[in-house]
This record gives C-alpha cells, structure tokens and sequence, in this order.
C-alpha cells in the first residue's frame, strides 16, 4: 500500500511538474510572438542644432508606420558673456514610413531599410544683442592691392539696442533610413536625405545674415536642403 501511495505521489508530482513547464512554455511563446506596434524615441543628433526632440511611431500595417515627433528649440550664444543671439521656439515633423521585411529571417534582431516622406515645420523668436550686431556685422574692411592700402567702411547703420526677429519654415521631403532592432524592443535608427524648404524671416533685414550665421541645420535657407540624423527608441 505504501509503495501505491508512493507512486501516485510521485506522478502527481511529475505531472504537476510537465503542467507547469508547458504553461511556461506556452507564456514564452506568447512573448516571443508579441508583435510591438508603438515606439517611443528621442532624436539625439538634434542637440546639435540646439533642438531637444522626442517623437512617437506607430505601426499602421506590417511594412508602414506614421510617426510624428516634437523638440523644443533652445539657442544661447556666448553665454558666459553678454548674451549676443538668443533664440527659443518650436520644431515639429510628421512622417509616413515603408518598410523593407526584415532583412535577417528568423533572428531576434530585426534588420530594415525603410523609405520616408515627411513634412516639417520650425518657428523661433530670435534677439540679436546690439554689441554683437555692431562689431560684426557692421563695417567691412576693402584692400586695395596695387597701393597696399586698405579701408574700413561702414555698410550699415548702427542699432542702439537689441533688436529682434522671427524665423519659420516649412519643409517637404524624403528620407532613407536602416533600423536596426534589438532584443525586440530597443531600436536604433539611422537616416539621410533631404527636400525643399521655405523660409520666412520677419524684421529688420540686417539681421538676416546674422541668424544664418548663429543657426545650425539649414534654419533660415529657402531651397534644397539636407537631413542625416540618430533617433533611438524603445518598442511597447
């Protein structure tokens, strides 16, 4: 009778066991088989052109996405003397993406190269100190070779303070990019490319050159310009 007891228990206990391990089993390929349709990101090359940027993607199909991002834009010139260009606004980008399939099958990492029209908007109010304008951008000096002289000329009027200004575009584009995903939920992401751009600048004209001087990015161009950048996410 013991010996009966005894194997009963013993393959309750197995059994148990196999239930259990194959519940496991079961959680495991469920995570393993959980498709991540939203990203989360920041844009940290931005920070060179003095832009905190954070944006959201989110998956429409099994090769699309739309994503839309956000950054605060923050220009302090010569900070630790007379502030000479200060600038704060506002940049904003929406995109449509097209993805390759992934270029390593059966890998956990996901490997894809994706094509990206996007449309884009920036706005800022500037102030350009007057000492900074004035000693810069105000007299130009002219050589004059044969006799080994020179001049220095006045090509603008002076201003007696600080003047100020507003700069916006709008852009229109595309961008090629290779996302590299690992572990399934942290995503790097790297992008170039380019498009039209159209720039509207309010206020005195004198501190046009100025602002492109003190602007990073292609701020303040009306034409063809470039984009390249790192975007870093996390998959949810």
């Amino acid at each position: 009778m013991k010996a009966i007891k005894t194997t009963i228990l013993t393959a309750l206990t197995l059994g148990l066991f196999a239930t259990t391990q194959a519940q496991n089993t079961e959680i495991e390929k469920d995570k393993e088989a959980t498709e991540y349709k939203n990203q989360f990101y920041m844009t940290p090359t931005a920070m060179f052109s003095s832009t905190i940027q954070f944006g959201y993607e989110r998956k429409t199909s099994s090769n699309t996405s739309l994503m839309v991002s956000a950054g605060m834009y923050t220009l302090n010139e010569n900070v630790l003397k007379d502030l000479e260009v200060s600038g704060n606004g506002l940049k904003a980008e929406m995109s449509f993406n097209i993805y390759s399939n992934d270029l390593v099958e059966g890998d956990k990492n996901d490997f894809q190269f994706y094509f990206s029209p996007y449309v884009s908007y920036f706005n800022a109010n500037y102030k350009i100190g007057k000492n900074h304008f004035n000693n810069n951008y105000l007299t130009e000096t002219n050589y004059d070779y044969t006799n080994y002289t020179e001049e220095t000329v006045v090509v603008n009027a002076p201003i007696t303070e600080d003047g100020s200004a507003n700069l916006s575009n709008v852009g229109l584009g595309a961008l090629i990019g290779f996302k590299w995903t690992i572990s399934k939920r942290l995503v790097f992401d790297f992008y170039h490319g380019g498009g039209a751009q159209l720039a509207t600048y309010s206020g005195e004209n004198k501190f046009k050159k100025p602002l492109k001087d003190n602007t990073f990015y292609n701020f303040a161009s009306t034409g063809v310009v470039g984009k390249i950048g790192l975007r870093v996410g996390i998959l949810f």
